[in-house]
């Protein structure tokens, strides 16, 4: 499956500078850059976990398509990637009846009748079906591999305001602790 989402979650410092007064050019930049830095890892955290809170996806797999940036005085979240492979999931199994697979988290298991767990010579695993024709018995090939959801499709609306109003916040408790600091505060 090729479909591709993003999400993005933007933190921005524009409004930080006029409280960077008492602090030197420089210095007001590094302690912006070092803020947006600290709380877009915070953010990207937090992201995360509201993932694997819905989806019972490895945490790896999550980690994969969330990027983090920061440039200047803003900086942004990422959350972009292709729909996940049954493997991905934790507890993913062959049985003899089929694949058992656990999507969300807390769910129990679906069996896919006619499904079989492969690995592909380009060492990719996967969990396919043979492709049918009618009521026909098929050979070996073509397969067709099965997908679950993608990550970012746990994130409603509601998850994305509270995950930009957690990087404000976090922004702002590490501006003040690094202002602080600077001023020898700390």
């Amino acid at each position: 499956m090729k479909v591709r989402s993003v999400v993005d979650v933007q933190i921005d410092s524009s409004e930080a500078r006029h409280d960077l007064a008492e602090l030197s050019g420089p210095q007001a930049l590094a302690a912006i850059r070092r803020s947006l830095s600290r709380s877009i890892r915070s953010t990207k955290r937090e992201v995360r976990k509201a993932i694997l809170e819905d989806y019972n996806l490895r945490p790896m797999r999550v980690e994969r398509s969330i990027r983090a940036r920061s440039r200047g005085d803003s900086a942004g979240i990422t959350i972009a990637g292709r729909a996940s492979s049954l493997t991905d999931f934790r507890g993913t199994r062959q049985t003899k009846k089929g694949v058992l697979v656990s999507v969300v988290t807390g769910g129990g298991f679906d069996v896919l009748r006619h499904t079989f767990l492969a690995r592909m010579s380009s060492g990719h695993r996967g969990a396919f079906e043979r492709k049918r024709s009618g009521e026909s018995r098929v050979g070996r090939l073509p397969i067709v591999e099965k997908f679950g959801p993608a990550p970012q499709q746990a994130l409603d609306e509601k998850d994305l305001e509270r995950l930009a109003l957690h990087g404000r916040t976090r922004f702002e408790i590490e501006l003040a602790r690094d202002v602080a600091f600077r001023m020898g505060r700390a």
